[in-house]
């Protein structure tokens, strides 16, 4: 089979800095190395001017228009675009390594079950350089192994149990088996929703290192609230999605002594439960990297989450009795 990938990239915001951003990130995958059949889409609700601002890139951009339906919906009409049978998204946000796409295809070439492929950033000190404190301190709490440095993430790997979708890769294959992504809520888990009904479908999940490849964090408190409530408000969609079900606590690690012993009707409370051990958590990362600044931090972080959890069971809730009435 010929290698062959569709790289995508999502661009919502057209503001001076969002600008700065995407051309950071093509600029990279410029630099990148890609086969000699690939095309990179870019999804906009501002196709007419971002041709106009992006006209200087040599990659043959190919523009698809987002009708503002949210992320998921964004994600399906991007993919039904593409030409080839591996798909692969870049956040804006982000950069890739000169071997992101070889890497990614490598892995494919393993194993015909493998259906996804995440990849887990070696960063650079040139890109660390650039952050401010604030993303700093979100880059020490990444950091498991107990030392205040970026490059050696072993200790995260064998933790993943889904693909995020700053580096999602699959199969087409992958994407028409298990129908794409979800377009309800329009915002949060679309990845953990779409990794783990792959993982049902009995695919394969891989995550691989690659030297160079980046997502930038928020820079912002408020970027940070909205980015952490959005993830826990489509959590707490995904959450009563499969409450039914033991497997996706399984596939998010969750404790076995929680999510086999509450009944199917109160796993919902599990996030509710993991955040009263806030303190001790952020108390003992503190410690290890040595930084007090982590525990407001993080319990910031936690509380934007469980702030869109509690609004996500509000509104299923809602739904639940609409549907009756």
């Amino acid at each position: 089979m010929h290698e062959e990938i569709s790289i995508i990239i999502m661009q919502k915001n057209i503001s001076h800095r969002d600008i700065a951003m995407l051309r950071r990130c093509l600029l990279s995958v410029t630099a990148a190395w890609k086969p000699k059949r690939y095309e990179v889409i870019v999804v906009s609700p501002h196709t007419e001017k971002l041709k106009r601002l992006l006209k200087d890139f040599r990659l043959n951009l190919k523009y698809v228009r987002d009708e503002g339906r949210g992320i998921g919906a964004a994600r399906n009409t991007a993919i039904k675009k593409a030409r080839y049978s591996i798909v692969s998204f870049v956040d804006p946000d982000s950069v890739v390594g000169t071997s992101h796409f070889r890497r990614i295809l490598d892995t494919f070439k393993i194993d015909p079950c493998i259906g996804l492929v995440g990849v887990k950033g070696i960063q650079l000190q040139r890109w660390i350089k650039t952050l401010n404190s604030l993303q700093i301190l979100e880059y020490m709490t990444r950091c498991r192994n107990g030392k205040n440095h970026f490059c050696d993430q072993r200790a995260v790997i064998k933790d993943i149990a889904f693909v995020t979708g700053t580096f999602l890769s699959f199969r087409r294959k992958v994407f028409d088996d298990i129908g794409g992504f979800w377009t309800y809520p329009p915002f949060g888990a679309d990845d953990m929703d779409f990794s783990l009904r792959a993982y049902l479908k009995k695919w394969k999940i891989a995550i691989i290192k690659v030297p160079g490849s980046m997502h930038f964090p928020r820079e912002s408190l408020m970027e940070i609230w909205r980015e952490q409530y959005g993830w826990g408000f489509g959590f707490g969609f995904l959450t009563m999605k499969y409450r039914g079900r033991v497997e996706p606590w399984f596939f998010w690690r969750s404790s076995k002594f929680l999510y086999r012993f509450l009944p199917s009707s109160l796993r919902f409370t599990i996030p509710l439960l993991r955040f009263l051990f806030t303190p001790f958590r952020t108390l003992t990362y503190a410690l290890r990297l040595r930084n007090i600044s982590l525990i407001p931090y993080m319990t910031f972080k936690r509380f934007a989450f469980l702030s869109g959890y509690i609004s996500a069971l509000r509104k299923y809730k809602k739904i639940l009795v609409a549907k009756k009435i």
